[in-house]
């Protein structure tokens, strides 16, 4: 465990040197700096992870068959074929799964200048990354994806008809979404799952849904979601055989367990949904609507997943799908100085009591329940 709270430590002191010292050259240094202690420390891993055997075995019988049993998406397939031609074996492919669920996330926070976009997405997703491989892959493209889309409709974007109507801003927009289809299109190739989390950010641009709606609609998605047993016995009907078995089977697997905790786990949990809702409400208050609409869709979308999750645990993992709406407010904001008022302190507040959720609670927990304790490399 020490070696992953090393790794913590190394990376909250980065962030912060990043943040805070005027100087591009300390930003881009701590911040490759930080993507190659996560990329080397993942890369050279070796039997951890709740899955990895599964796909030590899924490789060796690409190797003996030529095709796996099951259907996997083609990007996961491909290098699969990759790693088996060129002799690279079952290492290549962790070392290229590696550098695909954290690369993407390392090219936006150096195009938005923002160490803590990196910074956030460790602390959400890196236990789970050793065991939830494609779906991390899907995630981090998709992470690339949301930054690139709603880029557009930052305040400091000009986005409007007129602006549209000049031919450089034409072939700008079109290049910028071209290239969004693209990063959707390897999310997909990974894990096909990110159909739904990519669905919901581009009906985030068409509609508005602010503050106040987004209660009652997320209210009412959790009435819905905790009343949905006989929509569950159809999804565990049609699913209950095959690739996905094993999510509906009546034992103790890993995600049973972290979701039928004890009541006051559950609780916290729920306390820092509260908190995170209002402290990035706070935040986006001043922001396009795409991007509030965004996040309010992702978290109603986000608390409907896990409630359903609580009777049928595949949908826990559809709900780790939006946990990128934590990142959202960090995309584009600006360095404020000391204030004594009610925003500075809801947020700082806010901050502070998820920063302590994350490192007294949830990192420690996460590893443990993802396998990755003790750490074990090839080394």
């Amino acid at each position: 465990m020490a070696i992953y709270w090393g790794l913590l430590a190394v990376i909250s002191l980065n962030t912060v040197l990043g943040y805070w010292i005027k100087s591009k050259f300390v930003l881009r240094f701590t911040t490759v700096l930080s993507f190659l202690l996560i990329f080397v420390l993942a890369a050279v891993r070796k039997g951890i992870g709740v899955d990895y055997i599964n796909y030590l075995n899924y490789y060796k019988e690409y190797c003996a068959l030529g095709h796996f049993h099951k259907n996997f998406e083609l990007g996961y397939t491909l290098l699969n074929e990759l790693c088996y031609r060129t002799g690279w074996g079952f290492n290549g492919i962790i070392i290229i799964t590696s550098f695909l669920s954290y690369f993407p996330v390392f090219l936006v926070s150096m195009k938005a200048e923002k160490p803590l976009i990196q910074y956030a997405f460790f602390l959400l997703y890196y236990p789970m990354s050793y065991a939830l491989i494609r779906q991390c892959i899907g995630s981090a493209f998709a992470l690339l994806f949301t930054y690139e889309y709603l880029s557009q409709y930052f305040p400091s974007a000009r986005f409007s008809l007129r602006w549209l109507m000049q031919r450089e801003r034409v072939s700008k927009w079109f290049g910028m979404n071209i290239r969004c289809a693209i990063y959707a299109v390897c999310a997909c190739l990974f894990h096909n799952a990110l159909i739904l989390y990519f669905l919901v950010i581009i009906v985030s641009t068409v509609i508005y849904i602010d503050t106040k709606a987004a209660v009652v609609i997320t209210l009412g998605v959790a009435f819905i979601c905790l009343k949905a047993t006989p929509i569950i016995n159809l999804v565990v009907r049609m699913f209950s055989e095959g690739e996905y078995d094993r999510y509906f089977s009546t034992g103790k697997g890993i995600i049973k367990m972290r979701q039928t905790g004890s009541g006051l786990g559950l609780l916290l949990r729920y306390i820092v949904y509260i908190v995170s809702f209002i402290l990035i409400s706070n935040v986006l208050a001043k922001r396009s609507k795409q991007e509030k609409t965004a996040f309010h869709l992702m978290f109603a979308a986000m608390v409907g997943c896990d409630l359903i999750s609580l009777k049928s645990e595949i949908f826990l993992r559809f709900k780790f799908l939006f946990f990128i709406m934590y990142i959202i407010p960090l995309f584009f904001y600006e360095k404020k100085g000391k204030k004594k008022d009610w925003d500075f302190i809801v947020q700082l507040g806010g901050i502070a009591f998820l920063l302590l959720y994350e490192f007294a609670f949830r990192y420690r927990n996460e590893l443990s329940s993802w396998l990755d304790i003790p750490y074990r490399s090839i080394f």
